[in-house]
């Protein structure tokens, strides 16, 4: 098994899937001081019913900074249909962060995320 380097950027998000499609998550990682923040991740028009499909994302960072992003989330297991991969990008379409998430329960998902 490969090791963790902690020196690079690594990221927890847990999000609640709410019944009209969308993420409110709390997310930490290795920059943060300790602190949990928010993101919400708003679907866009025309996404199917599954957790796959584009976002439109909001969260904040420290010093209460908000920030936008778009994030883009794929089945990455067709059998298991529970693993999925996260891509987040910035106004200019470049990846910001990627990640993998895991379906906790029908109301949750669990994602490691690190910078792109």
């Amino acid at each position: 098994m490969d090791t963790i380097d902690y020196k690079e950027f690594h990221g927890i998000v847990l999000y609640n899937i709410e019944l009209n499609g969308c993420l409110n998550g709390v997310y930490t990682n290795n920059d943060s001081n300790g602190m949990i923040f928010n993101e919400i991740a708003r679907r866009k028009a025309g996404s199917n019913n599954s957790i796959q499909g584009d976002y439109v994302c909001s969260y904040t960072e420290n010093g209460n900074v908000l920030k936008e992003a778009t994030l883009t989330i794929a089945e990455t297991n067709k059998t298991l249909n529970r693993n999925y991969t996260f891509v987040w990008k910035d106004s200019k379409g470049q990846r910001i962060f990627e990640g993998i998430g895991f379906i906790m329960n029908e109301k949750q998902i669990a994602v490691y995320y690190k910078k792109a």
